[in-house]
């Protein structure tokens, strides 16, 4: 093939019926992608890669040979992701056992046992189908040739050349490990994942190892972490999650402790079922968050049991409030494509200065009491929002603001996005339209403390 978007060479044979089955081949791709329609990337989007193959034997279930990729590049959004080879390779040792190997600059696999590649998917979907049939559908009954038993290990190297294009906020500098075990005949599998730390924008996750026990009848997942944090403050420490999935239902445990004499802490329990619905391939989602509790610097905050139904589009949230003393956060209502049901939420006396930790590096100290209310709706669509709000004795690094008022509201691009705010310092007023991306905005300052403002100037 020799056309301006696509140049194909393409040297070989192939037989795939009979008990003498091959394939030989070489080839040399080049092709403009945008231009083929593959993709719409308006940077333009160019692929080359040269591959070989020769393969033989039962080529569907117990090939034998090797495939070869090299001189791989992709160009797109004016950067390039190169791959200089790839090499598979697939043998049967003399105990008839099947091994497959893989060696990249991403990827290297080593899979080995005895199984049937035609069979290993069949076996494993049936596996996870009879955790969540309602998801998944029922297990299908097939008789197997293979007890499908194998052995794998997998390690994903020099991510950041992928991360650098699709997510560049996303930072993997270490490699990821994987181990496991699989065995169809007796329904089971187990895989450990090795996970270094993850930088994404300025949020950094330490150390996390992530286990997956399979068995016949449930599934266990466990992952621990050291820390979420940014740079310089520890969000979450010693994170344990724990979900464990059997019959069509879930249960969900998230631990976290810094245990230090300023505690930060939180247990969380949620309980889901999940029911079948005629005609529909999505089931009704039936969720419980149990009582839970979260301690911020040694405030207990309660959270009471919270019913949660998630049907199709439609999310129905029973009174969700988040307590602490006279303190309250509570969401309650639905989301839902029916703009006239609304999402309602509540802000009532909340000290503001329990968030300091949180923003201790910025240079700010915030004080005062947070209320207010406020509803959201047609979040699918073209959203709604009206929201009051306000804090009394407001106080920023003990400069005295007063009470603070702002109210906001959103009626769809139309209509744009309003607010209007007051203190004893300054008024705020102002309107943007998405439509015609215009900003209208007044903003009247009265015997204002400039100093307030020194962590964010140079020095």
């Amino acid at each position: 093939v020799d056309d301006p978007n696509l140049q194909v060479e393409f040297f070989g044979k192939y037989q795939y019926s009979g008990t003498n089955q091959y394939v030989n081949f070489s080839t040399d791709i080049s092709a403009n992608l945008n231009n083929l329609n593959i993709t719409n990337d308006s940077l333009g989007s160019e692929i080359h890669v040269a591959l070989a193959c020769d393969l033989s034997g039962d080529l569907y279930s117990r090939p034998e040979g090797n495939l070869y990729l090299s001189q791989f590049d992709y160009k797109t959004k004016s950067k390039s992701l190169k791959m200089n080879q790839l090499s598979f390779n697939s043998f049967i040792d003399e105990y008839n056992q099947q091994y497959l190997t893989l060696r990249s600059d991403y990827v290297d696999m080593n899979f080995y046992g005895s199984f049937l590649i035609t069979e290993v998917a069949q076996v494993f979907y049936n596996t996870l189908a009879g955790y969540v049939p309602a998801f998944m559908g029922n297990p299908t009954k097939s008789e197997f040739e293979s007890d499908n038993i194998a052995n794998f290990d997998i390690r994903l190297k020099q991510l950041n050349n992928f991360t650098r294009i699709y997510m560049p906020e996303l930072n993997i500098e270490s490699d990821i490990f994987a181990e496991g075990t699989f065995s169809g005949k007796d329904h089971t599998f187990s895989t450990i994942f090795s996970i270094p730390v993850i930088k994404y924008d300025s949020i950094y996750l330490w150390g996390s190892e992530f286990n997956i026990n399979g068995y016949r009848d449930s599934l266990d997942l466990n992952l621990t972490m050291q820390e979420i944090s940014t740079r310089n403050f520890p969000w979450f420490e010693n994170i344990n999650l724990n979900i464990d999935v059997a019959k069509d239902s879930l249960t969900l445990g998230l631990f976290w402790d810094n245990f230090d004499e300023n505690r930060n802490a939180g247990n969380i329990k949620i309980g889901s079922r999940f029911l079948t619905k005629k005609n529909d391939s999505l089931p009704r989602i039936e969720n419980i968050i149990h009582n839970s509790e979260i301690i911020v610097e040694n405030r207990l905050w309660e959270i009471s049991k919270t019913p949660i139904v998630v049907d199709g589009q439609e999310i129905d949230i029973d009174y969700f409030a988040l307590t602490h003393d006279n303190q309250v956060l509570s969401i309650d209502g639905m989301i839902s494509p029916d703009k006239t049901k609304l999402l309602r939420f509540l802000v009532s006396n909340v000290d503001i200065s329990n968030f300091n930790s949180y923003i201790s590096n910025s240079g700010y100290k915030l004080q005062g009491i947070l209320s207010g209310n406020g509803r959201v709706a047609n979040l699918y669509d073209i959203p709604s929002l009206r929201s009051t709000l306000s804090i009394s004795n407001f106080k920023i690094n003990d400069e005295d603001f007063g009470r603070f008022d702002l109210s906001a509201v959103w009626e769809g691009e139309s209509n744009g996005f309003k607010v209007d705010g007051v203190n004893k310092y300054m008024k705020i007023r102002g309107s943007y339209s998405p439509e015609t991306d215009i900003l209208d905005a007044n903003l009247a300052v009265d015997n204002f403390n400039l100093e307030i403002l020194q962590p964010y100037l140079l020095e």
